[in-house]
């Protein structure tokens, strides 16, 4: 895909204003969306009947791409949804509900996922604090990973 705005280390926020593709901004977003299509992926391996699992991760899927609209939106756009209190809360529904239906993990299982865990709190956490007014879309990564 290309966008005929020429490539000079620059992309653009919602607004319209440049920012350069390594600023905070740019990444926590690039990273939350990595994260969305990841779950994507996964969904796509659910068996039909999947349920509540496909439902809980297509809620999921939804408020990242809330989370990704917030970051890459400036602070004086009011129109761009947010993350709130509301889409932390049920996150943590989901992730209480889910993992109380779980068999333990096996030792690869849990290593796998720390090392994401890890990854998204070091790359995205402490970003997405500086670049918001209200740190609930900070608290969801945190409570994400």
């Amino acid at each position: 895909m290309y966008t005929r705005t020429g490539d000079k280390g620059e992309t653009s926020l919602y607004s319209g204003k440049r920012v350069g593709k390594e600023s905070a901004r740019v990444e926590a977003y690039g990273a939350v969306d990595e994260l969305n299509s990841q779950i994507g992926a996964a969904r796509a391996f659910l068996k039909v009947n999947a349920g509540a699992v496909d439902q809980n991760l297509r809620k999921v899927q939804s408020d990242l791409f809330v989370l990704g609209g917030d970051l890459a939106s400036d602070k004086t756009l009011t129109k761009v949804p947010r993350i709130g209190k509301e889409h932390v809360d049920r996150l943590e529904k989901i992730v209480d509900s889910t993992f109380a239906n779980l068999p333990k993990l096996t030792l690869r299982s849990r290593e796998t996922r720390e090392q994401a865990r890890r990854r998204i709190r070091r790359r995205v956490g402490p970003r997405i604090g500086r670049l918001q007014d209200d740190p609930r879309g900070g608290l969801y990564i945190l409570q994400h990973s």
